[in-house]
């Protein structure tokens, strides 16, 4: 393992390896790390995509409505909700769906990761069931995948909904004031297309930084929610990683970690110059 060697030697060499793919070896389950990543980042990556999309189509769903129905009590239903989700743990939340949801209604089944024990996944091709289980036709493990996903995918959606939805509404209540917008409505402009063709996009900034940092986070594995409902993920991976103390593991998912935060900061800056003709020529 090189431990007798000097500290900076033990660094040069994780490096040279780092950078010829190698990031060690996990003790704990007596395979090479890649190998755990390589199977866990699907698991991952799945419960990340689908939380995103939910939070980020209800989040812009309904602050276009809070807009349209301003200071009425849809618009303070909705944002007694957001402040709910500011205020409540998600590893409790997440308790709080299974004991409802599984334990008194059984609507959903139990926690027992992506599929029941019993269940045979789907021909791996993506490594997202979902999907696999749509391109092999297999639809009763794509209908089992999706009971399993939801509640997960609902406890990470309520948590980021509550942080978009905040700094969504706050943007577009700034825009509508905005002398353009106030000349859109003189002219006739109906409510409902001003705000959707004019106040939304001018008010999408802040939201997809806010939403690009959210989904880096989601990337690099919600240890509380894979937990809870033990998913099989790369948060479910650093956890027995550090209760094991193998930090060659834990070591590879941060770096992965801050890769995928600075590769989604980039896609982001990017899109700054798409959506905002004025950042572009600037």
């Amino acid at each position: 393992m090189g431990l007798d060697l000097p500290i900076t030697t033990q660094y040069i060499r994780y490096i040279k390896d780092l950078f010829q793919g190698d990031l060690g070896f996990a003790w704990h389950t007596g395979r090479p790390v890649i190998t755990e990543l390589k199977a866990k980042i699907p698991a991952t990556a799945e419960l990340a995509i689908a939380s995103f999309l939910f939070a980020s189509f209800a989040t812009l769903l309904l602050g276009i409505l809070v807009i349209y129905f301003r200071g009425g009590f849809f618009d303070n239903l909705i944002r007694s909700i957001a402040f709910l989700g500011l205020g409540t743990p998600i590893f409790w939340f997440g308790l709080l769906l299974l004991v409802i949801f599984f334990f008194y209604l059984k609507i959903f089944p139990a926690p027992f990761g992506r599929l029941s024990p019993t269940t045979i996944p789907p021909t791996r091709i993506t490594g997202f069931y979902t999907i696999d289980s749509i391109l092999t036709g297999n639809w009763k493990v794509f209908q089992e995948s999706i009971s399993y996903l939801a509640l997960p995918v609902f406890t990470l959606s309520f948590a980021l909904f509550a942080y978009l939805f905040r700094v969504l509404r706050g943007s577009l209540l700034e825009v509508i004031n905005e002398p353009y917008m106030v000349v859109a409505k003189a002219k006739g402009l109906n409510k409902w297309k001003s705000i959707v063709k004019h106040a939304l996009p001018n008010s999408l900034l802040p939201f997809i930084t806010l939403a690009a940092l959210s989904f880096g986070e989601l990337l690099a594995g919600s240890v509380l929610v894979e937990t809870v409902f033990l998913w099989p993920g790369v948060g479910s991976f650093v956890t027995q990683s550090v209760l094991a103390k193998d930090f060659a593991a834990v070591q590879a998912v941060i770096i992965l970690s801050a890769i995928a935060y600075v590769m989604v900061n980039l896609i982001v800056d990017i899109m700054y110059g798409v959506l905002n003709p004025r950042i572009r020529s600037s």
